[in-house]
């Protein structure tokens, strides 16, 4: 029984590990993944500062696994609530500044990416009251149909009175 145990077990760790290394992806995908990644979130940057409602509504993915959390609270469980949102709030400002300050991109697989940014925004509504917010957001993107959308996200506002774990 041990000596048909034995390259039973080797067989399955062999298999596991030829199953792993096919989903390696190679530099060159990585790259090409993290520019159109970084294109589409520049968009989205350009959109926010724009205006443009309708562009920015296509990143919000119609999957049923689309939620959106701000500070801690799930504030959009679908894509659609979050596109709705969007269209009710552009209407109140007068201008929207979005600038991100870092950037951060880690592809998961060749259809999965998640993109972390700290941002500085400022925006000035109707009746002229400014209110600034220095954030940080992560969004996981996936890659359907050749497009890039947001599955799931997540802002908040930054404590500056809080530490990051690395200092």
């Amino acid at each position: 029984m041990v000596s048909r145990t034995i390259p039973m077990v080797l067989s399955i760790i062999l298999l596991m590990a030829c199953s792993h290394t096919n989903n390696i992806i190679p530099p060159s995908e990585i790259a090409r993944i993290e520019t159109e990644v970084a294109t589409v979130y520049k968009n989205f940057e350009k959109g926010l500062r724009q205006g443009k409602l309708d562009e920015i509504s296509k990143l919000y993915s119609q999957d049923a696994r689309f939620y959106w959390v701000e500070n801690g609270v799930v504030a959009y469980p679908d894509g659609a609530s979050a596109r709705r949102a969007l269209q009710e709030f552009y209407p109140s400002l007068q201008q929207m500044e979005f600038n991100t300050i870092e950037k951060k991109i880690t592809v998961l697989n060749a259809s999965l990416a998640m993109i972390f940014v700290s941002y500085h925004q400022e925006m000035t509504f109707q009746n002229n009251y400014t209110l600034a917010i220095n954030g940080a957001m992560t969004i996981l993107m996936e890659k359907t149909d050749e497009h890039w959308q947001f599955l799931i996200g997540h802002s908040s506002g930054k404590n500056e009175n809080q530490n990051s774990y690395d200092e």
